[in-house]
């Protein structure tokens, strides 16, 4: 479970930010769905949803999430970067990670990106730190917090990067006698794909926990790795609870002569480092049909994934995603990661924009569908960004739960809880946040225009 994120310099984040998922002790409503880590006596969040006017950097903060998670992944890594560029994995100086620091302030645009994860794996907590510039990756930290100073931060170190040198104390988890060297040469590497390379796992489950958090934006194509009829009987049905038309989808296999075999060459090119499932969009937008290369068992295919709707004799007739509305297609993108979301025990979902294209009262239902599923046992959890307003009225959002994206004059964002707030009671909560009096919302200037 992710228990907290810091960032500095990323993006709109100059200062040191922190976004906590740790309940509130002075807020007792929805307890019950509440996981408690019990040595460590706090209990850890299953929602948050971010609220910020525009440019508030709400996006950046998920963007943050995406830039570490990929890290984690190797996907700067110079094979990696090759896709378009044969020649390039040659010369790994050729290849940068894209750090996106603080632009507004001249001392911070040379400055590395920090990023700090606290988050619970069993029943330990450990926190993450990295520092990285275009070039490499500075600073590396894995900690294992300790129950009786959670509050203080005592914690023990499990391993440290310093540029190139790694330090492990002698009480790690990691045995440095089965390390041949405690130097990294892959500059932009993490030290746990060093681990993963020499076949150490002790932190494997650390690093597939970061890399396994689903993030999806806005127009990101989301397929289910389930291919079966039943699957895509409850999507159908699914769709059609919430009100789309939508009778039944399914997928259909592209012939060639439907798609460019050159797209395919390189599709398989990138394919080839992600898991089965993984998908390069051909098309997918507004009034374009929702076409996409897949990796499967069988290897890379191209696949349109086909919305049915019932005719006047209730036959299902061909309609396909180009002809649907945005709302609906936005509901198509997200219903995989909901369905992962909904039957997975300890599933991290992080979706910006959920609201997007969608009213009030379905953004709402999806809500209560989650929450549905969630009790003081199950360690999933969902964040999202919004601008939907209405939400400030949904009581089964605990104010702990409901996060403010603020700007500065400078264009610093911070992140903050309305918990934080001096809210005695929720009555009239939505239009106060309108009204500004919370922060986290645009400051429109009239003009003669």
């Amino acid at each position: 479970m992710l228990i907290s994120v810091t960032l500095e310099n990323w993006m709109s984040f100059r200062e040191s930010t922190t976004f906590s998922m740790i309940a509130y002790n002075k807020d007792k409503t929805h307890s019950d769905r509440l996981f408690h880590a019990k040595d460590y006596n706090i209990k850890i969040l299953p929602i948050a949803a971010i609220f910020g006017g525009n440019a508030s950097g709400k996006s950046n903060f998920i963007k943050a999430i995406e830039f570490v998670r990929s890290i984690i992944r190797g996907e700067f890594v110079s094979p990696q970067l090759e896709l378009y560029d044969t020649d390039s994995h040659k010369d790994e100086s050729r290849a940068t990670i894209p750090v996106d620091t603080f632009i507004l302030d001249d001392k911070f645009t040379d400055k590395p990106c920090r990023f700090e994860f606290k988050f619970l794996i069993d029943k330990v907590i450990y926190g993450y730190a990295i520092s990285v510039n275009r070039n490499e990756i500075l600073h590396e930290k894995l900690t294992k917090i300790v129950p009786s100073e959670f509050k203080s931060g005592k914690s023990l170190i499990q391993f440290e990067r310093k540029n190139n040198n790694i330090i492990i104390p002698e009480y790690s988890e990691l045995d440095k006698n089965t390390l041949d060297t405690t130097d990294i040469k892959e500059v932009r590497k993490t030290f746990f794909q060093h681990l993963a390379q020499k076949g150490i796992t002790v932190f494997n489950p650390i690093a597939q926990m970061l890399a396994g958090i689903d993030i999806i934006f806005p127009n990101i194509i989301e397929i289910a790795s389930d291919f079966s009829d039943k699957y895509y009987k409850k999507f159908g049905s699914f769709l059609s609870d919430m009100d789309t038309g939508i009778s039944m989808v399914e997928l259909k296999e592209l012939k060639k002569g439907e798609y460019d075999e050159s797209q395919k060459q390189v599709a398989e090119r990138i394919l080839q480092f992600f898991p089965v499932g993984r998908v390069v969009p051909i098309s997918h937008g507004s009034e374009s049909p929702t076409r996409f290369f897949i990796k499967t068992d069988k290897g890379v295919i191209a696949q349109e994934l086909v919305t049915y709707h019932a005719n006047n004799k209730a036959k299902d007739t061909e309609m396909g995603t180009a002809k649907e509305s945005d709302g609906t297609r936005r509901l198509i993108d997200l219903t995989p990661l909901l369905f992962r979301l909904f039957s997975q025990n300890s599933q991290i979902v992080i979706i910006d924009e959920l609201d997007r294209s969608l009213h009030s009262l379905l953004t709402r239902e999806l809500i209560y569908l989650y929450l549905e599923k969630c009790d003081s046992t199950t360690k999933k959890q969902l964040v999202f960004t919004t601008h939907d307003s209405d939400l400030f009225e949904m009581e089964e959002l605990r104010l702990d739960e409901i996060k403010l994206a603020r700007r500065s004059n400078d264009g610093n964002t911070s992140i903050s809880s309305l918990a934080d707030e001096d809210i005695e009671n929720r009555k009239n909560l939505r239009d106060n946040y309108l009204k500004g009096y919370f922060g986290g919302v645009p400051h429109i200037f009239g003009g003669d225009y």
